[in-house]
Parts: structure tokens; sequence; C-alpha cells
């Protein structure tokens, strides 16, 4: 099986907080040596897997064409060659967002999307131009969501989103595919454990409101924890505000934040604080890397938080009593070591062998690969119908522009849209397909 695959990377010796590139670099090793893989990015850094420029992808896929093309999608500006790439070529998406902060860019947001996807699953004939493009921000990602063959969630709040809002934005009926709850993957690799005797808070809640700093701090001083602050570098600066407005002082603060710097944070500590409250971003995969380390968790009881199982999971409702609950929460920590310290850690260390183990997850995928493979070719074979008739609008349009000679008297009648897009024809001239004009 040959697999096209669109997503963020960690570059070499360089671990970033990308949900995408900690979710690769867990189950490629367990993918490598059962199907071909073929990774697409946007620049030229330096990976530990040969990649290539994802404007190849389409001529790579003629000259030996791919049964899957697997997007991860995130809510980040880096992602924005993935989202547009979907748009031109539908497949198997793993998200990790369907809220974006971020803009999308404008081929996404002045688009025709919604009259493609109906010619495409009426298999009818598009006219272009179609209707005039309207100006869609909406921050849930209903387009990318629309365009999956397959979709796959990080996260099982993303999964009833997913549900409810895909129908009501769209307005219509839709054929909504199985969707599949893909859990973060976690491996086990045991770290060096917080010394009996002191008692120390891991923290990597972000600065914003939504982080829930401005509750944490204060039980973290009230109880008398050391505290461990892992955040982005931007948040330096407010983070040593909030720390002055609560007098915390016993901190250590990290600056650099990422999965893998997670794992060695979290081992030295007595509890892991995992609070999150916003309909924007989620916990990610830190608390069951805090949970693959034997460190008792605190979270917030709301999203992914809410469906984490009681016995590992200390869960607090976020609002008016959300402080007060916190320092029950540590004050419990302290009176119960000898179990955190003890039978808690095989609980929770076998909870994620259980759900969270890395070769589980990349076997779960593998299974959705094989088992969609026949109906994604399927797809694939569809959509190259609008491919075609989005290729000769754009042929047309063209021909009838002498700034485009650089494509006029091309006998490569299957130029591909790759190759205009290499051309530089337009913003992004895919917006053949995603956007009802090309403005060359």
């Amino acid at each position: 099986m040959r697999v096209a695959w669109f997503s963020l990377l960690n570059p070499k010796d360089k671990p970033t907080d990308s949900l995408s590139a900690y979710f690769t670099d867990e189950v490629f090793p367990s993918l490598k040596d059962l199907i071909d893989i073929d990774f697409f990015v946007s620049d030229e850094n330096s990976y530990p897997y040969k990649t290539y420029s994802f404007l190849r992808a389409f001529e790579m896929h003629r000259k030996r064409p791919y049964d899957i093309f697997f997007y991860q999608v995130e809510d980040k500006k880096e992602c924005d060659f993935i989202r547009m790439h979907l748009g031109v070529r539908p497949g198997i998406v793993l998200y990790h967002d369907l809220f974006f902060k971020s803009d999308p860019p404008p081929p996404l947001t002045f688009s025709i999307w919604q009259d493609v996807l109906e010619a495409y699953l009426a298999q009818a004939e598009i006219r272009f131009p179609a209707k005039k493009p309207q100006d869609f921000s909406d921050p849930f990602a209903l387009r990318e969501a629309s365009l999956a063959l397959v979709p796959l969630f990080s996260s099982t709040r993303l999964c009833g989103e997913f549900r409810r809002r895909v129908l009501k934005y769209l307005g219509r009926d839709l054929p909504i595919p199985n969707i599949f709850y893909l859990p973060h993957p976690v491996s086990y690799r045991p770290e060096q454990e917080n010394a009996i005797g002191t008692l120390k808070a891991a923290f990597c809640g972000s600065t914003e409101l939504e982080g829930r700093a401005h509750k944490v701090l204060p039980a973290i001083k009230k109880e008398g924890f050391n505290l461990i602050w892992m955040i982005k570098r931007s948040e330096k600066e407010k983070a040593e505000d909030l720390l002055r407005e609560f007098g915390v002082s016993d901190v250590d603060l990290i600056t650099g934040k990422s999965p893998a710097r997670w794992r060695e944070v979290v081992s030295k500590a007595s509890v892991a604080i995992h609070t999150h409250f916003s309909a924007y971003g989620g916990l990610g995969p830190y608390p069951y890397i805090s949970l693959s380390q034997g460190v008792p968790i605190v979270t917030c009881d709301f999203a992914e938080g809410e469906s984490l199982p009681d016995d590992i999971a200390i869960k607090i409702n976020p609002g008016r009593y959300e402080g007060s609950q916190l320092s029950q929460a540590l004050e419990s920590i302290k009176c119960r070591r000898e179990f955190f310290e003890g039978p808690y850690r095989k609980i929770a260390r076998d909870y994620i062998e259980e759900f969270h183990q890395s070769s589980l997850i990349a076997d779960e995928l593998l299974k959705v690969f094989n088992s969609k493979q026949d109906p994604a070719k399927r797809a694939l074979y569809k959509w190259e119908e609008i491919l075609k008739q989005g290729r000769e609008y754009l042929f047309k349009k063209a021909s009838e522009n002498p700034l485009c000679d650089i494509i006029s008297g091309s006998q490569d009648k299957d130029l591909g849209i790759a190759s205009v897009w290499s051309s530089q024809i337009g913003e992004f001239a895919g917006i053949c397909l995603t956007g009802s004009e090309i403005d060359i």
C-alpha cells in the first residue's frame, strides 16, 4: 500500500508542540515496514524522514498512484498547505482541531467548495464559474470536515462536534461517513521518578484564560507545592507576570513546550495539572504522557478531561469553585501519597498500555487504511472528473490571458494542478476547484 502523508513534522533533534508531528513520530516506527509512506511538507527543513514538496504530489501520483492520501489537520498557520491540498485531493483526515483561531488563506476563505462538494456527491458537472464565492470565515473547519473521505479524531469531543455541525451548517443531507476516534499515542519510556519527600506540581497550561493559570497558581501556592511550568517561548513574559501577580516563587519555568520535553518534565512531579476550558484547542497528548509516567493528574471535567476514567483522574469543575476544588485535589495528593506513589502508578500505566500504546494506535490506523483502501480509490476516481472539469476551465482562462503564456502551447493535456501551482499562476491555482474565479 502506498500512502501520501501530509503532516507537520519535527525537525531533526528539535521537537515542537505540533500534535501531528508528535503523532507521526509515535506511529511511524510501527508502520514503516508495513506500508510505503511518502511525507509531503511545505518547507526545506531537515527532517528524520525523506520528504517531498507538497507541490510534487500530483506529479508523483500520476507516475505511481497512491492508494491513500492521509492528512493531519491542526490549528496552525503552518498547516495551510495541508488544508489547501485537501481541497483538491480529498483523503483520510486525522483532526487534532476543528475550530481555528488562525485565518485560512484567501483561496479557502473565498471559495465555491460547497458547489464542488455537491457536484462530487451527485456525480454532476460543475458549471465554472459557479456562484459568486462567499467570504466563509467561520472558525469551524466545515470545509475541511466535508472533504474527508474518512474522518478520524484525536479527541472524543471533536467526534460529536463533527456530527452536529457538519449537518447544521451545510443545511442539507450529506452521506456522513463512519467516523473514528484515534487516541493520542504514547510510548512508555520510564524516566527517573520523583523522589519521595518533594512535592512538585507539573503544569503545561497556557498563559491565556483557557489554560486556567489564574486558578492553578493560587492553589499551588496555598498547598505548598513547588511548580514546574512548561510554556511556549512566546508566553514567557506573560507567565512571569502571572507568577509575580500570584506570588509564586518556587518555580521552574521551562520554555519550549513539546510532548517530548513534557515526558522528561512530568517524571519529576508528584502531580500533573491539565486544565483547559475552551472550544479552541484541547489537552492534546500531555495528560496521557503524564499517566504513562505513573503521575496522578488533575483535569477539568470538560471535553477530553470529562472522558477520562474517574479512577485515574481527579476532575474539577471550571468556574466559581474551581480554585477551591484545585486546592482540595492537591490536598488529596498530599494526604494519599502512599497510594499515588504505589498502586496508582500501575493503574495509570495499565490504562495507557490498553488504550494509548503507540503500537496499538498505529495498528488501528493501519486497519482504517486497509478497510478504506478500495472505497478511497473509488472516491478518488470520481474526484478525477471534478479535477478534469477544473483543469479544462483553468486552461480556458489561461488561453484568454496573455500573461499566461507560461503554460500556453503546452502539449501536456494532463498537466496537473501541481504544475499550475509551481507556475505560480494566481495566489493558488487550485482555486479553480475551491474558488469561482482565478485572479491571473
